[in-house]
């Protein structure tokens, strides 16, 4: 609205100066058009008033905005103040924050380098530097977490606080450009208006409106000044917020100063944390052999003489005869004589060689380095040493001179240890090193290098704890070169003779072709046969490790041989072509003619420096080079038989002329020989015999004479195979192989050194061919397995004892047919092969096969096997495996058939079906499980326990004159169906020493009294006495006791006297004296017996009632019926009588299958068919069992529908416990009974 008016303003100044200039052409015009405005002056004032008015409005309006623009700027002012405020305090509070870290972390730093130090000085164990590594770790990661929290938090805090300030600033200070630029483009306006007004006021002031004019310039004025005051507080504003910039970007250069710092502190925590994992902190030796019992280095040692001066004849012996001295010049100069047996063949007496040199094998050192991840090519190695002496020490710490190290240290990843090869430096016998007064010891030092030290640090070094060099030292006298193929078998016999008349009266031990080289280097080996070891135990040196060589020749001692009259000296056939290794050719010249010759070499294992450690002589004889050895045979086959059958087997006449003379062949490509020229040249040599590839001692094949031909005796080969003597042959048959090795004893024969001769014979067992038929009434439903039970009780009333499994296996098979061929001589049996509870193999034993043969073999149980019994009550059952196997002679056992033996639970225990209680029922509603079949046996007989009930007996009888008619009442009395008895189970123990055994003996009377063939006791008693004593084999006199008193028991009726007629001996009673017991200590551990367990199993009788018995008859005929009281007829009255009897049901098979213990259920472990407690009885009934009934009680809130309990029950009897389930429904209240 403002500008609209402004330029309306504008636009009529304009037009009057227009008018005002172009008027000047024409006066007339002007004065007219001049006094027409004149007189228009009126309307012109009031449009100019309304003009100004407008004007001042206008004024006024931007006045207010300005004042409201410097509100505005002066909040702006206070907004960029409180920036810069909270900006300065948050780079105070960074600069705090990173002094603080930075000395949180400088303290830290100085703490770890003092106990880095500490550590180090002290040389600290492994588990202490893991410890403080594993520490510095964790504390770098923590407080670089923590600078790294600070940093990003004080960012975070100070970025986000300035970029909310800067983002409210600078909307601001866009809001006062905006209208400072509005304001700015007003008062621009208002300055043109103003010059405008002011030129055209000049043309108004003489119509009065200069006034008016002047007081709105002036307003114009005022308003232009407080928009320029205005604009210079926004400029000033406007400053202070590029200064707060300024300042914030100051703020952020300390920040990113602060990052910097952070940075370089982490650099050297991450420095720290590398030097101090890169470096070695500690080592200590790990021992690979142990001294006396202290950790050692052990050098494999030889120490020795030079040979050198000895003659061939000469060896290193501990006595002597005839003696001349030999000066021996020593390492250091001095010299050292030394007395020589001169006299034969013996060689130095007991002063013996000095021990002037010595070698040794390279050792292992193996150490444990701390951190065990150190780069082992951060450090130089070297040992000290240290020599320990009884009383004093004396220490050197520069490199030692007893050992070095050979090559580089490896580490073993397998046993965590870093190895060390060293050499023996010093010479043992010299350095004292094994002496009894003084030790040497050496250290490990590593000088740290590389990534394992800080810059600037020099001199690391760590040292290792000392341990002992200890030298095993090896005598040169027990060493002997020897044949490297017999060494380890033959032992002494493979070592070479040590002086050259040795080897001259032994046998040539190698063959030499005249024509070719001889290598005797490969032949050979250095046999190490210490003096404290097994005398038999002989072992290859390794002479290299030893710095030990070979070096041959030709023995220089003539060795004449005379053959009839011409004496030929042996050795100027041969000449050795490369002493090094041994090689050995026929001398120039020589040919076919040194056939048979035998020339002696000698060996001499010699040092670096060519000093004769041992010396050895061997026996060569010269050949021509025989053809390949020859091998011909036969492959038979043979059955097994019995142990005293044999069997023969020939290489015949013919079959050694049609394979052997005729097909062997020489060297030369000749072929064939006669039988006299084969057993001209080839001899007997020696036979094998293998089983199976192994050395088998049985039989061996013989070379016998054959039938003579053209007066020729000729030759074969017999081998005669007892059966017995095969040993176990297997199913899949054994191979024996008999060779007969002859040996060609003529040195010029070309043919063939070796004839092996075989005989192979393929030995099987017999075929079976079984044919199993098996008898389906005893095995089960399935016909997957025989079944066993315990034996049928004899009687209801049978003995428990008699409750046994005892099956016969042969039941198993209707019928068993083998191979007709089968030797008469084997035999066949059953056998167990596994016991199992259900799928689950038993260890337990308790199943056995008694018997010897398949015809009379049982398979039984063991009643106290608690293992056996748990399983044949179980769910799964108990089950056998068994084998019918047939076994030959040669012990081999084949399996001809393999069957389950399913042995049938003895007793099941049975409860009804269909029984309910009702819920909420006062005091509880029970529920009665007892009744007929309760218990039922295999056979589902019903078990039932013996019960006594008493029942009034009335009798009577007919009385006349008891004066004149005696008669005798006999009273009621017993009658023993099964006599009483103990069933006493001992167990072994075992006594120590000092301990007592226990035995002893006691003296019983036994009265019988006389009874009839009805059991009445007529007259007359008898008394037998008897002495009962036990052995000193108890463990107490308790055991005594009863052991006792069963016999005493056991001896009613035994002891019962015969009467010899239809009568018989009633047991009465018996007395006894007291028990004497007799003890014994025990003065070495014994096994004596021990009561495991007493059951006593009461006589079973049966109650008779009185009689009468009249002496004298009677005068009158007696009434010939049973009367009633009071009854009388005649002289004869009617006397009654009544009494009580007790009455037994004896039960069935009660005790045949007991001991039956009570019938428990287990209402502990009672479950339902309830869903929404799983399973379990709602927790307000309880369930109480008493005798054969259990009741049901709810006190809590009813059940509203019905559901049903289980309550396992058991019972304990003879062969286990018999269980099962009460299953019981409960009924809801109201639902009826």
């Amino acid at each position: 609205m403002n500008k609209k008016f402004m330029n309306a303003l504008l636009f009529s100044a304009a037009l009057l100066s227009a008018g005002v200039v172009t008027s000047c052409k024409d006066y007339d015009d002007d004065i007219d058009e001049l006094r027409e405005l004149i007189n228009q002056n009126a309307t012109l004032g009031e449009t100019l008033q309304t003009q100004l008015n407008t004007l001042q409005s206008a004024a006024q309006a931007a006045q207010t905005a300005a004042d409201n623009a410097a509100a505005e700027a002066k909040a702006a002012a206070a907004a960029a103040d409180e920036a810069k405020a909270q900006a300065a305090a948050a780079q105070s509070a960074a600069e705090q924050a990173k002094a603080d870290a930075i000395a949180a972390a400088a303290a830290d730093l100085e703490a770890y380098k003092a106990e880095v130090t500490e550590l180090l000085g002290a040389k600290a164990d492994a588990t202490a530097l893991d410890e403080l590594d594993s520490r510095l770790t964790q504390e770098l990661a923590d407080l670089a977490g923590k600078i790294e929290g600070i940093e990003s938090g004080l960012a975070d805090e100070i970025t986000s606080a300035l970029d909310v300030r800067i983002t409210s600033n600078t909307n601001e200070i866009n809001n006062i450009k905006d209208l400072l630029a509005t304001l700015t483009a007003g008062a621009t306006d208002l300055e043109v208006q103003k010059a405008t007004l002011e030129n055209y006021a000049a043309l108004l002031s003489e119509n009065g409106l200069q006034a008016d004019i002047t007081e709105v310039s002036g307003r114009i004025d005022n308003a232009v000044a407080d928009i320029n005051t205005l604009k210079s507080k926004v400029e000033a504003n406007t400053t202070d917020l590029n200064a707060a910039k300024a300042d914030i970007n100051t703020l952020k250069t300390d920040v990113a100063g602060i990052r910097s710092d952070i940075t370089e502190i982490n650099g050297d925590l991450s420095q720290l944390h590398i030097l101090v994992a890169a470096r070695l902190n500690s080592i200590t030796f790990a021992p690979n052999a142990f001294v006396d019992g202290v950790e050692a280095i052990v050098f494999n040692s030889l120490e020795y003489g030079d040979m050198s001066k000895f003659d061939e004849k000469y060896d290193l012996l501990d006595e002597y005869k005839d003696v001349e001295t030999i000066t021996y010049e020593n390492p250091d100069g001095t010299t050292t004589e030394v007395k020589v047996d001169m006299s034969g063949n013996n060689g130095m007496h007991a002063d013996f060689m000095p021990a002037q040199y010595s070698t040794a094998a390279l050792a292992t050192a193996s150490y444990h380095f701390n951190p065990s991840s150190f780069n082992l090519d951060n450090a130089d190695y070297q040992y000290i040493d240290r020599q320990v002496e009884v009383i004093t020490t004396r220490s050197n710490v520069a490199a030692t001179n007893l050992l070095q190290i050979e090559g580089t240290p490896v580490a073993n990843v397998e046993k965590g240890t870093v190895d060390f090869q060293l050499r023996r430096l010093d010479t043992p016998n010299t350095s004292d090193g094994n002496a009894l007064d003084k030790v040497n010891t050496v250290a490990l030092q590593a000088t740290l290098k590389g990534d394992a030290v800080d810059e600037g640090e020099s001199n690391v070094v760590i040292t290792s704890p000392y341990v002992r060099v200890y030298d095993d030292v090896v005598d040169q006298r027990e060493l002997f070169i020897a044949d490297k193929e017999s060494l380890e078998t033959v032992g002494d016999k493979a070592h070479f003779a040590s002086v050259v008349t040795m080897a001259q009266a032994e046998p040539a031990r190698y063959e030499m072709v005249y024509d070719k080289e001889f290598n005797l280097k490969e032949l050979i080996a250095t046999c190490l046969n210490k003096e404290d070891d097994d005398a038999d135990l002989h072992n290859a040196l390794d002479i290299e490790a030893y710095k030990l060589s070979y070096r041959f020749a030709v023995a220089e001692t003539e060795y004449k041989v005379t053959t009839g009259s011409t004496t030929t000296n042996q050795q100027t056939v041969v000449k050795c072509k490369d002493a090094e290794n041994g090689i050995f050719v026929i001398t120039d010249g020589f040919g076919r003619e040194t056939i048979g010759r035998t020339p002696i070499l000698r060996v001499e294992l010699v040092d670096e420096a060519g000093r004769v450690v041992r010396r050895g002589f061997v026996k060569v004889k010269v050949v021509a080079e025989k053809a390949a050895d020859y091998v011909a045979g036969i492959v038979k086959d043979l059955t097994y038989d019995c142990a005293d059958t044999q069997t023969k087997f020939e290489l015949d006449e013919e079959w050694m002329r049609q394979n052997v003379y005729r097909q062997i062949e020489s060297s030369r490509g000749d072929v064939s020989l006669s039988h006299e020229e084969f057993w001209n040249m080839y001899e007997y040599d020696h036979v094998d015999v293998t089983k199976d590839g192994e050395s088998f001692s049985g039989t061996a094949p013989e070379v016998v004479d054959g039938s003579a031909s053209a007066g020729v005796a000729t030759k074969k080969v017999v081998w005669n195979i007892i059966h017995g003597n095969l040993g176990e042959i297997s199913e899949e048959g054994s191979v024996f192989i008999g060779s007969v090795t002859l040996k060609n004893k003529l040195a010029a024969s070309e043919f063939p050194a070796y004839i092996t001769l075989n005989i192979t014979v393929n030995v099987t067992l017999p075929a079976l061919n079984p044919e199993f038929t098996i008898n389906k009434v005893y095995w089960n439903d399935a016909q997957t397995a025989f079944v066993s039970n315990v034996n049928r009780p004899a009687s209801e009333t049978d003995y428990a004892s008699n409750c046994q499994f005892q099956t016969k296996l042969s039941d198993a098979f209707a019928t068993v047919k083998f191979d007709e061929k089968l030797p008469k001589c084997h035999a066949e049996y059953f056998r167990l092969a596994g016991i199992y509870n259900g799928e689950k193999k038993m260890t337990t034993g308790g199943v056995e096969i008694e018997g010897n043969t398949a015809a009379d073999q049982i398979i039984t149980l063991d009643k106290d096997n608690e293992a056996i019994k748990a399983a044949l009550n179980s769910e799964d059952g108990l089950n056998a495996i068994v084998e019918y196997v047939v076994e030959f002679e040669s012990d081999d056992v084949v399996v001809a058939n393999t069957f389950n033996v399913e042995f049938v639970t003895p007793v099941s225990l049975n409860m009804p079906e269909g029984k309910t209680v009702m819920d909420a029922k006062t005091g509880g509603d029970v529920v009665d499980f007892g009744g007929y079949q309760m218990l039922t046996d295999w056979r589902g007989y019903t078990i039932t326990a013996p019960e006594t009930t008493t029942e009034l007996v009335q009798w009577g009888f007919w009385a006349h004159n008891r004066s004149a008619h005696k008669t005798t009442v006999i009273p009621g009395w017993e009658e023993t169906i099964r006599p009483a008895y103990w069933d006493i189970k001992l167990k072994e123990i075992e006594l120590a020493p000092e301990e007592k055994a226990y035995g002893g003996s006691v003296k019983v009377t036994y009265t019988y009294v006389m009874a009839d063939a009805t059991g009445t006791v007529t007259w007359g008693e008898k008394s037998v006495t008897k002495t009962y004593s036990v052995e000193n084999i108890y463990d107490s006199q308790a055991t005594v006791d009863q052991v006792l008193n069963s016999m005493i028991t056991d001896g009613e009726e035994e002891n019962r006297p015969v009467s010899g007629d239809s009568r018989q001996w009633i047991f009465s009673y018996s007395t006894q004296t007291p028990v004497v017991y007799t003890e014994v200590v025990v003065t070495e551990a014994v096994t004596v017996k021990a009561i495991e367990s007493i059951k006593y199993y009461p006589a079973i009788t049966k109650s008779h009632a009185p009689k009468v018995i009249v002496e004298k008859a009677h005068t009158a005929v007696k009434p010939n019926y049973e009367g009633k009281a009071g009854d009388i007829v005649g002289c004869w009255q009617w006397i009654a009588k009544e009494n009580t009897q007790v009455v037994t049901s004896h039960g069935a098979y009660w005790d045949f299958y007991g001991v039956f213990g009570d019938l428990k259920l287990d209402t502990a472990n009672a479950t339902t068919d309830l869903d929404y407690n799983g399973g379990k009885l709602p927790s307000t009934v309880t369930l109480t069992q008493v005798g054969n009934t259990v009741k049901y009680e709810n006190v809590g809130t009813p059940v509203g529908y019905s559901y049903k309990i289980n309550i396992p029950a058991s019972i304990e009897y003879g062969w286990g416990v018999a269980e099962t389930t009460l299953t019981i429904t409960v009924n809801p209240a109201g639902a009826g009974e």
